[in-house]
């Protein structure tokens, strides 16, 4: 059986791990002219391409990752990086250079994980919203760095397959969610950190969080967050079996609701029910410990960087303080490309979430993730899409101008086209859509990922 694990990934604890990612990925897409032309490309300087930096430990951490995602399959997948047909994926750094210069505040951070939390919020669409690359980044980080435990939650399932790696989530009927993905669903935009929330007017309706397996055993600290308003009803929390605490969201001016219990170590569990018909709106939960790594999944299926648009900005600004990130990420650009939208909105847009970050968390480094491929479909079968490839290149042109980070996704994945051998590939990395990576392509790209988001600091630890 092959699989598509690098020799690192042997997963008996008594074998040494070799790694090998790959060779290098190829250069960053070009732009495709349009009527509205991007800002120009900085071109990169010439030079030998970049490396992953292979120790034990990002070999082992590597190893724990994988199987933390995909369990059992993680032993299946040592045959595709070997075979000769397997998708041209390739090593990409965080650009510019190493990734060190727009990095740095992270890095720092990363030095005090062991007395500190350090969080991480991750913004996308369906495909953050998954939680597999985003889960295979904490798994890797936390054991590098300490668990800091599950991060952000929602309080609420958006759609019949939503989930969270490390928690799982359920619900009563009568909760209706809010998103900036449709206008008609954003309501207000009263939708706190994630652009997420689910209001009930119901008496009754509940929601549970409760950890999955042997997944976040060591939490210390449980806060939830919700929506106060005008005519704001009262919900009751219980974490595990203990007492009901009841919580009143009637204000005068909307604002946030934050309901933080210190715990003992442990797993645990939290239950929230509404008391009235009034209307409770929740955000999310966040489940921590005392120090490590912290990683929010802050995805909604179908975003688009202009969702933030319909957002209550000063409420997300009062949420993303309240996180205080020390690395934000950002993956937007596939639902746009099959868009009627012009390019310069789409630009403008994706430009507007960049500044709202730099401004609401200015002691946070960006980096955008740039869309992979999405092909369109027809008779003649996968076909590059000209628009996908425009979007990417003026995105890394943006994050150029704007000083943030930016991951070249399309030219990890093996450049325009590549997807299709992405979904043939034996077992298969991607969906039938040429859209949604399978857990399989999510885990190979969220370590070439953590690998480029460690480049510089691993540079620097490395012993000369």
């Amino acid at each position: 059986m092959r699989s598509w694990l690098l020799p690192i990934v042997v997963v008996a604890s008594s074998c040494r791990a070799e790694p090998v990612h790959g060779p290098a990925a190829p250069a960053p897409t070009p732009i495709v002219a349009t009527p509205d032309p991007p800002p120009a490309v900085v071109a990169p300087p010439p030079s030998a391409p970049l490396a992953a930096i292979e120790t034990e430990a990002t070999a082992r951490a590597h190893q724990v990752a994988r199987v933390h995602v995909l369990g059992d399959e993680a032993s299946e997948l040592s045959r595709v990086i070997g075979s000769g047909d397997a998708p041209p994926w390739g090593f990409v750094p965080i650009a510019p250079g190493d990734g060190g210069e727009v990095l740095a505040r992270f890095h720092a951070a990363l030095q005090r994980a062991d007395r500190e939390r350090v969080r991480i919020a991750m913004y996308g669409a369906s495909g953050t919203a998954a939680d597999t690359h985003t889960a295979y980044v904490r798994a890797y980080l936390q054991h590098r760095f300490g668990d800091g435990g599950p991060g952000w939650v929602p309080l609420g399932r958006a759609t019949r397959w939503s989930r969270h790696a490390e928690l799982e989530i359920d619900a009563s009927a009568g909760w209706q969610p809010l998103h900036g993905v449709r206008e008609r669903s954003a309501g207000d935009g009263r939708l706190g950190l994630g652009g997420l929330a689910f209001e009930s007017r119901r008496r009754g309706a509940w929601v549970e969080l409760r950890p999955r397996r042997d997944r976040a055993r060591d939490v210390t600290l449980i806060e939830l967050f919700a929506v106060a308003q005008p005519g704001g009803g009262r919900f009751a929390l219980r974490i595990d079996d203990g007492a009901w605490q009841e919580v009143a969201t009637d204000a005068s001016e909307p604002g946030l609701v934050r309901v933080a219990h210190t715990v003992a170590p442990a797993q645990h569990r939290l239950r929230v029910r509404t008391l009235d018909g009034k209307p409770v709106r929740l955000l999310g939960a966040v489940f921590e410990t005392d120090h490590g790594v912290v990683v929010d999944t802050l995805g909604v299926d179908g975003a688009r960087a202009n969702n933030w648009l319909r957002w209550d900005a000063a409420l997300w600004r009062e949420a993303i303080a309240a996180r205080a990130p020390a690395l934000v990420t950002i993956a937007y650009g596939s639902n746009e490309a099959v868009d009627d939208e012009p390019l310069a909105a789409v630009d403008e847009a994706w430009r507007h979430v960049v500044v709202q970050l730099r401004e609401a968390a200015p002691q946070a480094d960006v980096v955008a993730l740039g869309p992979g491929d999405f092909p369109s479909l027809g008779p003649q079968g996968p076909q590059v899409r000209p628009r996908l490839v425009d979007i990417a290149s003026r995105q890394r042109a943006r994050a150029a101008e704007l000083g943030v980070g930016d991951w070249d996704e399309l030219a990890f994945m093996g450049g325009p086209g590549s997807m299709a051998r992405w979904v043939a590939n034996d077992p298969p990395l991607a969906r039938a859509d040429h859209l949604h990576l399978l857990p399989r392509g999510a885990v190979l790209k969220g370590q070439f990922l953590c690998d480029a988001l460690m480049l510089a600091y691993d540079a620097r630890a490395r012993p000369r």
